[in-house]
């Protein structure tokens, strides 16, 4: 037995290792996670947007338009967390100073985000048109539907589903059941797991998470309030038929989608 450990000591050695310092992928295996903080990171094609809803405009609009992607990125990136736990998150902007006062910022896209998993209802404060409004509503129902793709997120293996928002929008999603809440970025929620990639293809925006952490603020979860005009979704529907005379009505759509997640 002496004599074989000698001639294969370096076998022993490596077969040591392996058990000792298990094989370190890029996706690692940290457990089933409960809680903790997420940065996402928001990019939205600004050219898209000016394009097709300011760049037939004339005057003012037309120039604004102009002016703008010839001093701003075709992408506009912007950092928000999620403190999250077991029974409830909050997605908020990492960084004010990262929101410049653009075009986009009364087009809900510094929208504050709080969801509870026990009563599956969420409050979400928005700046619509200039207003802060505020939203409590279940969470919504979206028909996801799985697929066999998986991908790479922040270092977990995430899977892909497809689903419609408001029968109308459509969605990918890549979600990870390593991290048990059922919640994800803005509204996004009700697949199983958490959602750590979004893409709106035909809105040209996408949410992908940058990194994770397994602290949290606590502060944040328990005492984090949010403020604005209480409105149900009719009653912000109604507000956008008042806009109808004062907006074009392609610029309006575009508002009005943006208000819905």
């Amino acid at each position: 037995m002496t004599n074989f450990l000698k001639k294969h000591l370096q076998t022993v050695y490596l077969l040591l290792f392996v058990l000792v310092h298990p094989f370190n992928s890029k996706c690692q295996n940290r457990g089933i996670i409960e809680s903790g903080t997420i940065e996402f990171e928001r990019s939205e094609n600004v050219y898209f947007y000016l394009d097709n809803y300011y760049g037939t405009l004339e005057g003012d609009m037309k120039k604004y338009a102009d002016e703008y992607k010839n001093n701003n990125p075709k992408f506009k990136l912007t950092s928000f967390v999620l403190e999250f736990d077991i029974n409830q998150s909050v997605f908020i902007p990492k960084s004010n100073s990262e929101l410049k006062i653009d075009f986009l910022s009364q087009y809900s896209s510094e929208n504050n985000v709080r969801m509870d998993f026990r009563k599956q209802t969420y409050n979400a404060q928005k700046n619509i048109l200039g207003v802060n409004y505020l939203l409590n509503d279940p969470i919504k129902k979206i028909n996801w539907k799985l697929t066999g793709e998986t991908r790479e997120i922040a270092g977990f293996l995430c899977r892909r589903a497809n689903g419609l928002v408001s029968d109308s929008i459509y969605v990918v999603a890549f979600y990870t059941d390593q991290i048990i809440p059922k919640g994800g970025p803005e509204s996004f929620a009700g697949l199983p797991g958490m959602i750590l990639g979004i893409a709106l293809p035909n809105e040209h925006i996408t949410w992908f998470a940058k990194n994770y952490s397994p602290d949290r603020n606590m502060q944040l979860l328990s005492t984090s309030k949010l403020a604005g005009k209480k409105v149900t979704n009719y009653e912000l529907e109604e507000i956008f038929k008042k806009e109808v005379a004062i907006k074009p009505s392609s610029l309006l759509n575009f508002i009005r989608r943006r208000s819905l997640f």
